[in-house]
């Protein structure tokens, strides 16, 4: 019994393999093919539901101005504006002032947020969170 169990693992993870090399897969994929114990991997084709969003910190703005998320989603800002420095004030939260590097903020609520740099006050935008 022990080796059907073996063999029916191996067997997986050889489906899950031939699968993932015949089309783009994620290390997930992967991950899971190794992991499987009776039935075979199967790949998606559908993608999975962003949980986060970017907004790039450059030429003294915000791009995308507007944003609109799902709840329990996370906004990540990308300070990619050179020597200049910026942070980025959303609700009570203050980002660390960077000029480079990421920072992230989670939004549980739902609501319209308006967030801006206080180094740069006419530097705005806002995300809607449905």
């Amino acid at each position: 019994m022990p080796r059907r169990r073996l063999a029916k693992f191996g067997l997986a993870a050889a489906i899950a393999a031939v699968m993932c090399t015949s089309v783009a897969c994620s290390d997930d994929t992967h991950n899971a093919a190794a992991n499987a114990t009776t039935s075979s991997a199967a790949h998606s084709e559908s993608p999975a539901a962003a949980t986060s969003a970017e907004v790039v910190v450059q030429n003294l703005k915000f791009t995308p101005s507007s944003l609109t998320i799902a709840a329990g989603q996370t906004v990540t800002w990308r300070f990619a504006d050179g020597s200049t420095a910026h942070n980025v004030m959303v609700d009570t939260t203050t980002s660390p002032t960077l000029t480079t590097g990421t920072w992230t903020h989670q939004f549980t609520q739902l609501g319209t947020f308006s967030y801006f740099c206080p180094l740069h006050p006419f530097m705005k935008a806002s995300i809607t969170v449905t």
